[in-house]
């Protein structure tokens, strides 16, 4: 049993400690490429930078279903440009005459379809561990990230001063 304070995890030790920077390949992680259906069309490609970014998360294997997701992305924002009116306001019902002239209110085509997207979209994200729910599930949250993250910087941070950078 030690006395005193307990010794900081992520404290920055100096003079004795010893930190051995080799570059490494990270195993399981994988890297794909913009696909060129997502790559050749710029709306397309801007979902996927906001969304996916450089695809370090992701395989090969997931390339369908990452397109499926942008592509699901652009058709909803579509549906909702369309959705709006000339006031700036959503409009999820329409006017329609019938043939004898009278005004019935009716579902907006877009509307329904938005939201047929979106659901398929969130299904989408929630297989791919991309929504905050699927990553609490499968473990990667938000503290477990900066703690890596803090920990790479501070071994680079000591080989650095070991080396007089």
């Amino acid at each position: 049993m030690s006395r005193g304070r307990k010794q900081n995890a992520l404290a920055q030790r100096r003079e004795r400690d010893h930190v051995d920077v080799t570059a490494t390949v990270l195993e399981g992680a994988g890297h794909l490429d913009k696909p060129v259906s997502v790559a050749s069309v710029p709306r397309l490609s801007r979902i996927w930078d906001e969304t996916l970014g450089t695809g370090m998360a992701f395989r090969p294997e997931d390339a369908p279903l990452l397109e499926q997701l942008v592509f699901d992305l652009a058709l909803a924002e579509e549906c909702r440009a369309n959705m709006i009116d000339e006031d700036g306001n959503p409009s999820p019902l329409l006017k329609a005459k019938d043939e004898y002239g009278n005004v019935h209110m009716v579902d907006n085509p877009y509307f329904k379809k938005m939201r047929e997207v979106s659901n398929d979209t969130l299904k989408l994200a929630n297989d791919l561990g991309l929504t905050p729910v699927a990553r609490a599930r499968l473990g990667l949250t938000q503290a477990s990230a900066n703690a890596v993250n803090l920990s790479i910087q501070e071994t680079i941070l000591r080989a650095m001063e070991k080396n007089g950078v």
